[in-house]
């Protein structure tokens, strides 16, 4: 048995594996096959937004907020008009300001697990098509792996 950590009430928690929890995602050493170590990629994952596999999602830990941009939003179907509107700006980490088209709660799903998810539509080009932030990692109960 290996003991991975001790609660508070001092009982062990024991490693299950991916068969015992169906919904649990990891990654291991032979994860990395094709990967260059040591390297400095960004953690971009395709996730299930609405039923709709979206790609070039991208996992941001230093982003407060969840956006998805207008390409993707009006691929998936939904209207703008769909949108609830925001009067605030988002402000970058640069201090720049964008104004969101609005924003929309979405059904988000990885493995067997599916949270709604408020996202943050933007109407300007970028290179993924959305950015989930720590409000959704800790929703998912999600710790990203960058190593992997």
């Amino acid at each position: 048995m290996e003991v991975l950590q001790i609660d508070q009430e001092a009982r062990l928690i024991t490693k299950r594996s991916k068969a015992e929890d169906p919904g649990l995602i990891s990654f291991s050493d032979d994860d990395l096959a094709d990967v260059s170590i040591p390297h400095s990629d960004a953690l971009v994952i395709t996730l299930r937004i609405a039923n709709y596999d979206i790609k070039r999602v991208l996992i941001d830990i230093g982003s407060s907020a969840n956006i998805l941009f207008m390409q993707p939003y009006l691929k998936m179907g939904p209207k703008p008009s769909s949108l609830e509107p925001m009067r605030d700006p988002l402000i970058a980490f640069n201090g720049s300001q964008a104004i969101p088209a609005g924003r929309i709660n979405l059904p988000m799903q990885v493995g067997e697990e599916t949270v709604m998810t408020e996202c943050i539509v933007m109407h300007f080009p970028s290179p993924y098509n959305a950015i989930m932030g720590r409000t959704w990692l800790g929703e998912m109960k999600a710790i990203p792996s960058t190593y992997h």
